[in-house]
């Protein structure tokens, strides 16, 4: 009996430190961007909490690989274009010359102590190179906070 409830308390504490890793971060996938000479893909990224969030997107070609980095231009970003401020809407652009597309994933990490639950919440845009047009809105993760 008293090996069963040693156990038991290994149990709970093992999920306790399982369940808690998960605080303080969150991620989210864009199924689908699109970028070519005549239209880009926009990520409005808002940062929901009361602090600097450590923020990277990462954009995969349709053959699986990684864009670069000079195939993004970030707006209200700080940092080096790695961090939105607190309750600071961000927006990265993706771009590209030629027809690509392909999927994107956005991460988000708490800075020091602070461990937060959600962190962002965004929503995905193509538009006519230039933005003079913009074209159908697709909410990051349903919409909901992540």
């Amino acid at each position: 009996m008293k090996k069963y409830i040693i156990m038991i308390i290994i149990t709970i504490l093992n999920l306790m430190s399982f369940t808690s890793a998960f605080a303080g971060s969150g991620k989210a996938v864009v199924p689908l961007w699109v970028a070519d000479s005549t239209q880009i893909t926009s990520l409005s990224l808002t940062n929901i909490t009361s602090h600097n969030l450590v923020v990277s997107v990462k954009a995969y070609q349709e053959d699986g690989t990684l864009l670069s980095n000079s195939q993004f231009q970030y707006s209200n970003f700080q940092n080096s274009n790695t961090e939105i401020g607190a309750r600071n809407t961000g927006i990265v652009y993706i771009i590209s010359s030629v027809y690509h597309f392909g999927f994107a994933v956005i991460t988000w990490n708490n800075k020091g102590t602070d461990d937060d639950l959600y962190g962002l919440v965004g929503d995905g845009s193509r538009a006519a190179n230039g933005g003079s047009m913009w074209a159908v809105e697709v909410p990051v993760n349903g919409g909901n906070p992540f």
